[in-house]
């Protein structure tokens, strides 16, 4: 079930809370390089899909 509302204030929280990760990670003193890597990986991900547009075996 997808709400409109609710995520139309959690997906920018948690955008923000990836770009907070990514700016330590890269800013951080004392970070191993594979810690820097592993969170820059989201960011590297892209932005989340849209969970309607690969919905399995429903018609639409």
């Amino acid at each position: 079930m997808h709400d409109t509302a609710r995520a139309g204030v959690l997906g920018p929280v948690r955008g923000a809370l990836y770009l907070a990760v990514a700016v330590t990670a890269l800013l951080g003193r004392g970070l191993t390089t594979w810690t820097r890597v592993g969170a820059l990986a989201p960011v590297l991900s892209g932005p989340p899909r849209d969970p309607e547009e690969n919905c399995g075996s429903v018609a639409h």
